[in-house]
């Protein structure tokens, strides 16, 4: 004898229970997938642009030299200068300021030590400065 206090189990309410249970599984794990993999994209970015600085720091310390060994060919007492690149100037987005120094070496006459430094943004948190140092030999009394 049944009584009404008994009621048969329905296993499709179970089966979609579980079902439903499965799929909010499954959206926690996709969910966390995407997370990792914008989290991971963002930094992927930021590292690319910082490389991007880097690279036109080295680029613009280059500049500084060949500028600087071209005055060096027009004026043997030049030594040195301050070159501020300001927004839009050679293709740059942001301004940039490289510096020049050049000094007499004490082992040889001929020879001239050009510094450059490369500040590149100017005012950006991930502002880079980069310095390079070059021994040079020319032969600045030679007639033009």
């Amino acid at each position: 004898m049944k009584t009404s206090s008994q009621r048969p189990v329905n296993r499709s309410t179970d089966r979609s229970g579980a079902i439903m249970v499965f799929i909010l599984i499954a959206l926690l794990v996709a969910s966390i997938i995407v997370a990792a993999t914008v989290r991971t994209t963002g930094m992927s970015y930021r590292q690319l642009k910082r490389d991007e600085i880097r690279l036109q720091a080295s680029l613009l310390v280059d500049a500084g030299r060949r500028r600087t060994l071209v005055r060096l060919s027009e004026d043997e007492s030049f030594t040195g200068e301050r070159w501020k690149i300001v927004d839009g100037q050679l293709g740059l987005d942001r301004p940039a300021i490289i510096t020049t120094t050049v000094e007499l070496t004490e082992s040889k006459p001929e020879e001239r030590r050009i510094t450059a430094v490369a500040e590149f943004p100017i005012g950006h948190p991930d502002q880079v400065r980069l310095t390079r140092t070059w021994i040079v030999t020319t032969n600045f009394h030679s007639t033009k």
